[in-house]
């Protein structure tokens, strides 16, 4: 689940209340002393301020996040990193694992501490949802368990394993009447993940279009856009009448999930702009990601999506970028957005990144110092984007062939792969032509 970046000052507002500790007390070192006193004055109005802006950036980030922590990211087929793996990795000599090695063991360890109370559960849960389906028959009882907690983390991983758990439709689909919204949502999600083998749950799906919570709701059009056939008639039936629904958001999930199904009024477009405008992350990504299908019929949209770029959400801010895009938007001020997205988003984000770096060609010239910039970055996946994105511009990546040298030194095998192969279409040697010399 993504939650808001907040603003700089807010970001560092723990820093605050470190230094107003520090300067309160230097101040009790000797309080007589004028010079101390002032700095313990000031230390206290720092502490002050520290916990001022703790308490704004709490309260922001909790009205802002995504609600009922379902995640936006259940919208894409496959969204898991370990299955991505070996597409972003693009290394053919190379057998990369789409799934996490555990024993049976490990599994049950992993398991076990789940169903303990304890900061380690959400760890516990993510790693098994990287060893795939081997998962399915000891996470399947954790479905029942009486702590909510843990039922929700185990739905969780049927969702995060997607098309793979597929298998679980029927331990899924009870979840559809637990008492938890969040836990309803979830099921929601990965049912619509599951795809068409969800179809027997689709009555039950569709029972949870009156529910009173508007994330279970939003979750249950989405599923019927994506657990059933194009032009399910049960499903469009049940989706028209949401056009009507009090609530804006509601109306636009719906007129998305009709699209999907084939079905557009004229006020389609208008229910996309509306939705940006209710600042809920999931509709804003419904929305930017259907304007970006509909392609020059979605006009209209246009003012509505530049100002969704300002969102902190990568997977939305990528969405975005492809819809203006596919809208004939010069890609030129998007590159910043689409380096943020490589650097700050998810595997699939940075591969469609990619994928939108390589329609744009040449027009990413301008981004190559950002690319050399991220060579030296922590993260391997960054660095791996940089030497990807700057195997799109052919011969505009001739000046940086000394930097890309540099990188074959690198500890990473696939940035060593690629930055050779770069070399190598180049024409440019693998070793400074200047050490050469001097050697």
């Amino acid at each position: 689940m993504y939650q808001p970046r907040p603003p700089f000052i807010l970001r560092y507002s723990r820093h605050f209340l470190c230094v107003g500790m520090l300067l309160v007390m230097m101040g009790f070192l000797n309080p007589l002393n004028l010079l101390l006193f002032v700095v313990m004055t000031i230390g206290f109005v720092v502490l002050g301020l520290g916990f001022v802006l703790q308490l704004y950036m709490s309260r922001k980030i909790s009205k802002s996040r995504v609600k009922s922590s379902l995640g936006i990211d259940f919208l894409f087929e496959e969204t898991d990193a370990a299955h991505l793996a070996p597409i972003y990795i693009d290394m053919p000599e190379e057998d990369v694992p789409i799934e996490l090695e555990l024993t049976d063991d490990e599994i049950l360890e992993y398991v076990d501490v789940i169903e303990k109370r304890g900061r380690r559960r959400q760890d516990a849960a993510g790693t098994l949802a990287m060893a795939g389906p081997k998962i399915i028959p000891y996470i399947t009882p954790l479905l029942s368990n009486e702590h909510r907690e843990v039922r929700l983390l185990a739905v969780t991983m049927f969702r995060y394993l997607g098309p793979r758990g597929s298998k679980a439709v029927e331990d899924v689909a009870p979840l559809l009447g637990d008492p938890e919204a969040p836990i309803r949502a979830q099921a929601i999600c990965a049912l619509a993940r599951f795809g068409t083998p969800s179809k027997p749950a689709i009555p039950e799906i569709i029972k949870q279009l009156s529910d009173l919570s508007e994330d279970v709701v939003t979750c249950a059009i989405v599923a019927l856009g994506l657990a059933t056939k194009k032009g399910d008639k049960s499903a469009i039936e049940a989706l028209e009448p949401l056009l009507t629904h009090p609530l804006l958001g509601i109306q636009s999930a719906a007129a998305v999930s009709l699209y999907r199904h084939g079905k557009t009024t004229k006020n389609t477009v208008p229910l996309m702009i509306q939705g940006f405008r209710t600042r809920n992350p999931v509709i804003a990504l419904l929305c930017a990601t259907t304007c970006g299908l509909m392609g020059d019929s979605a006009k209209e949209a246009l003012p509505d999506l530049e100002e969704a770029l300002v969102t902190n959400h990568p997977i939305i801010k990528i969405k975005v970028v492809h819809a203006l895009i596919r809208l004939g938007f010069d890609p030129y001020p998007l590159l910043t957005h689409l380096i943020a997205c490589g650097r700050y988003g998810e595997i699939y984000i940075k591969l469609e990144a990619l994928e939108i770096l390589e329609g744009i060609g040449n027009k990413a010239e301008p981004a190559i110092p950002a690319y050399v910039r991220m060579f030296t970055d922590r993260n391997t996946l960054n660095r791996l984007f940089a030497v990807r994105a700057l195997s799109l511009l052919g011969e505009d990546a001739r000046p940086v062939a000394p930097q890309l040298r540099r990188l074959l030194q690198d500890p990473a095998k696939a940035i060593v792969y690629h930055a050779k192969r770069i070399l190598e279409n180049l024409g440019e040697p693998l070793v400074d032509p200047e050490e050469t010399a001097d050697s």
